[in-house]
């Protein structure tokens, strides 16, 4: 913040008219030389060491979304798509392939592996995908739907991408944003020999 001020406003012409972000005194703008002539925290030529003091003493907690308006102002505002997947469209299903799966499965973030297969299946000799949430067709999948964040990305898996799909439908229907099936299933994972627990 120091060498934004001094570095690059403070060298600005100084009639340059400056308005604030934040008002707190009713003045609606200033101008360089005020700035660099009266600034509390940074005017008068205060060096770095001053300003820091001055900053840290004055124990601000973060903006709130502080997160979210960083990321932004770095991309000069424009919204970044933070999607795991970008899947394809089949029979009004988004489906991504075990490959895209397979790239990706150790850097999920919020997106969340559903399998909807039996107990027994999850535990069979197919095996499931590491970090893989059991929630079988039917009473346990609904008991997901009712408790999990809708925006979040769910990929959901089973034996062959019948049953996956079925329920990423299901989770559609229930304004689920981001439902997505893995085509092929389990069958297609251990075809290309991915790694699976047991």
């Amino acid at each position: 913040m120091y060498q934004s001020i001094t570095e690059k406003i403070f060298t600005l012409p100084d009639e340059t008219k400056i308005y604030p972000g934040h008002d707190y005194k009713g003045f609606s703008y200033s101008s360089v030389a005020l700035e660099k002539q009266f600034n509390p925290r940074i005017g008068a030529g205060k060096t770095l060491e001053e300003f820091t003091k001055i900053m840290s003493e004055l124990k601000l907690a973060n903006p709130k979304k502080i997160h979210e308006a960083v990321p932004a102002n770095l991309k000069c505002g424009i919204k970044q798509d933070a999607r795991v997947f970008h899947p394809q469209v089949v029979d009004g299903v988004p489906e991504i392939t075990v490959q895209d799966l397979e790239q990706h499965v150790d850097k999920l973030g919020n997106a969340k592996l559903i399998d909807v297969r039996s107990d027994g299946e999850f535990h069979s000799e197919l095996g499931h995908i590491k970090g893989a949430v059991l929630a079988t067709l039917g009473t346990d999948l609904e008991s997901f739907f009712n408790t999990a964040n809708k925006d979040h990305e769910y990929v959901f898996v089973c034996r062959s991408g019948g049953r996956s799909a079925s329920a990423a439908r299901m989770a559609i229907s229930r304004g689920f944003t981001k439902a997505i099936n893995m085509q092929g299933g389990m069958l297609s994972w251990n075809q290309q020999k991915y790694p699976v627990e047991f």
